[in-house]
């Protein structure tokens, strides 16, 4: 395919227009802080909210009071603050997060909350069993990112936030014979570029279409078999 105006197009054959598809690997990097529940994550936010709120009126209510008794009050030492006697009082009882989860234990691939110290990428297998990235068609006068927001959109009923971390494919693919690669049918007649979208937050559900899917490591990416796109193996395994 061409770069037309932003929109990617196939070469006409027979008066067809070849069909350009994108396999969107969906990867969610190393995560820090594992994923909260989000009824905590709301009373974790308030409770930033109002700590930083008196925090703030603290240092003014001290500030404004040496400076009007001078006599009385003199400049503490920042430590002297609350905000950072509470702040000194976190630090010292400081436990990091597990980075061993249930799911590691159990070995549970269809979880995102696993293998934390590393990226996982979604695979996705196909109802004839063939495992691969999901894959959609890009419509005339759609970009690549386009096509993979929307595609992501309507099966995610936009609860999963999601980025691009750049705005070329990571590789492109041109089938050989007809194969089917996730979310749809790959074409001899046209490409298929593999495009990285970086999960930030949210849920991820699976769209019924599919047989099964699995957040994997690149190393066990060899482990599904069969492949939707033979020969890409060794690519994929320097690229991800």
């Amino acid at each position: 395919g061409r770069l037309l105006g932003g929109a990617l197009q196939g070469p006409l054959r027979g008066g067809l227009r070849a069909v350009t598809q994108v396999a969107v690997v969906l990867q969610r990097g190393p995560v820090v802080i594992p994923e909260v529940h989000p009824i905590e994550r709301e009373f974790v936010q308030l409770y930033k909210e109002e700590r930083d709120y008196y925090a703030r009126n603290d240092v003014l209510l001290h500030d404004q009071l040496v400076q009007r008794f001078p006599a009385e009050f003199h400049t503490p030492a920042p430590e002297e603050y609350p905000y950072f006697q509470a702040r000194n009082y976190v630090l010292e009882r400081f436990k990091p997060a597990p980075r061993v989860t249930p799911d590691d234990r159990s070995d549970n691939r269809k979880s995102i909350n696993r293998a934390l110290s590393q990226s996982l990428f979604l695979v996705v297998k196909s109802q004839d069993g063939r495992w691969g990235f999901p894959v959609v068609d890009v419509a005339p006068g759609d970009t690549l990112h386009m096509a993979t927001a929307r595609y992501l959109a309507a099966e995610n009923s936009n609860q999963m936030e999601i980025c691009f971390p750049t705005f070329k494919p990571l590789a492109h693919y041109k089938p050989s014979s007809s194969s089917s690669a996730g979310a749809a049918s790959t074409s001899s007649e046209g490409t298929v570029f593999l495009l990285r979208v970086v999960y930030v937050l949210g849920r991820v559900p699976m769209a019924a279409k599919f047989a099964d899917h699995a957040w994997v490591t690149p190393a066990q990416l060899p482990e599904y078999e069969p492949w939707a796109f033979p020969g890409t193996m060794p690519l994929l395994k320097e690229i991800l």
